[in-house]
């Protein structure tokens, strides 16, 4: 991976968009409020770079690092951010509207507040993640989100075909009209959860806690669904 001065980072962020700067190496470099659009940033390293408030719309990162970066009120909606790995990263308040993030690692990342409406969340690694009162209508079939907080999130129509969501903690979260068809929601905490009209058919909430504060001890049945 080809490192990178900072005299050439000048030179490149003052060059005419988009910008081409695939597996460059910008760890630990303040990119802050940078104009990014459209760049190809593909198996870039940007381990603990700093890209709050940065314009990333539209933008490449495939297969990018970005562990513990800092993307606070970053931009990124319908970037490509497939398999990049965001473990630890800040992304509270961004904008991922319509991103791609399939197979995407965002493992204990802290999104807490961020839009994620219409992005494909699929087969996602989202353990121990922050997601309070982010915005999640998209796709999250078969994402890991075992332990991750979405106390408050909107997750209205989302769909979560077959995720696992052990221990989750759902409280107060709106699931209504939410597609939860085989999801894992062993020993989730689902107290003051919206569930009208949210398909929970197959799912497994043993040892759940449902949105009236019952505890579950068994498969929830078609017919027993909550309104």
């Amino acid at each position: 991976m080809a490192e990178i001065s900072q005299y050439q980072i000048y030179e490149l962020l003052n060059r005419p968009g988009p910008l081409w700067l695939r597996n460059i190496d910008f760890s630990g470099v303040d990119l802050s409020k940078a104009n990014l659009r459209g760049a190809n940033l593909g198996g870039a390293n940007l381990t603990k770079a700093n890209l709050s408030g940065t314009d990333l719309r539209e933008a490449d990162l495939s297969a990018a690092v970005l562990i513990d970066a800092n993307l606070t009120g970053a931009d990124l909606s319908q970037a490509d951010l497939r398999k990049a790995d965001f473990s630890k990263a800040l992304l509270n308040d961004a904008n991922l509207t319509e991103s791609v993030m399939i197979e995407t690692i965002l493992t204990v990342a802290d999104l807490h507040g961020a839009d994620l409406r219409g992005a494909i969340l699929s087969k996602a690694d989202l353990r121990g993640a922050d997601l309070r009162e982010a915005k999640l209508r998209g796709n999250l079939v078969g994402a890991d989100l075992t332990g991750a907080n979405l106390n408050k999130a909107i997750m209205v129509l989302a769909v979560l075909r077959d995720a696992n969501m052990t221990g989750c903690d759902l409280s107060d979260a709106d699931l209504r009209n939410a597609n939860l068809t085989g999801v894992n929601l062993t020993e989730a905490n689902l107290s003051g959860a919206s569930l009208g009209e949210t398909n929970l058919t197959g799912a497994v909430l043993l040892g759940a806690t449902m949105p009236d504060g019952v505890k579950q001890d068994r498969y929830l049945e078609p017919e027993a669904q909550p309104a």
